[in-house]
């Protein structure tokens, strides 16, 4: 009986490890098959169809820019983010910032947790 008793505390103390955490995906998904297809040039209906609606969207006279920014958290609290900014000029693509070129880049790097 003691024994039996002494087998369910460990268990019961040890399963608290075991306590799966969801991963934590916000912001835009950021693909970046979809990021190579936007071109210098192109209007805001066509990187909006190829990207999605940008989650933070900035007018600033003849300059609109427009972020995508992804946050991913594992279940072991790894944290990746990625932004890409898309700038128009006079209605157009002028600059595509944060796009991976090679595909050693195309996953986000990890980023320190912030300071507690």
């Amino acid at each position: 009986m003691i024994r039996s008793l002494a087998l369910a505390g460990v268990l019961l103390t040890t399963g608290c490890n075991f306590v799966y955490k969801l991963p934590v995906n916000q912001g835009n998904v950021i693909e970046q098959d979809q990021v190579k297809q936007v071109q210098k040039g192109m209007t805001p209906e066509q990187v909006e169809f190829l990207m999605g609606s940008a989650l933070v969207k900035s007018d600033l006279r003849d300059t609109v820019r427009w972020d995508y920014v992804s946050y991913y958290r594992s279940p072991r609290d790894k944290e990746l983010r990625r932004t890409v900014t898309v700038v128009f000029q006079n209605g157009q693509v002028a600059e595509v910032i944060g796009a991976s070129t090679n595909s050693e880049r195309e996953q986000s790097q990890p980023v320190d947790p912030p300071p507690t």
